[in-house]
């Protein structure tokens, strides 16, 4: 198994883990593990980036400004399949 495949995951971690997979496991098994743990690795770093970026913000975001959502409506109508559809929204000028 090629150095490459080791050094494709970015965190330390997972670096760690794919070495002991690499040492540990037979080939094909390892190699099909460290398939689904670069995908985990993908995964666990945009989670961590978006709670991250989410509780940075959430003392500047002011939560009285928030838009009200569009209302919907669907009644049937005397033509078989074209149904009446309203959407209703609330535009506001400041």
């Amino acid at each position: 198994m090629s150095k490459k495949l080791i050094n494709d995951f970015r965190l330390k971690e997972f670096k760690d883990l794919a070495r002991w997979l690499k040492r540990n496991v037979p080939f094909p098994l390892a190699y099909l593990l460290m398939g689904y743990l670069w995908q985990f690795e993908t995964m666990y770093i945009e989670h961590k980036i978006k709670t991250e970026v989410d509780d940075a913000i959430k003392p500047f975001v002011d939560q009285g400004d928030v838009e009200i959502p569009h209302s919907y409506s669907e009644e049937p109508s005397e033509v078989d399949g074209l149904d009446t559809i309203e959407i209703k929204a609330d535009y506001r000028k400041d």
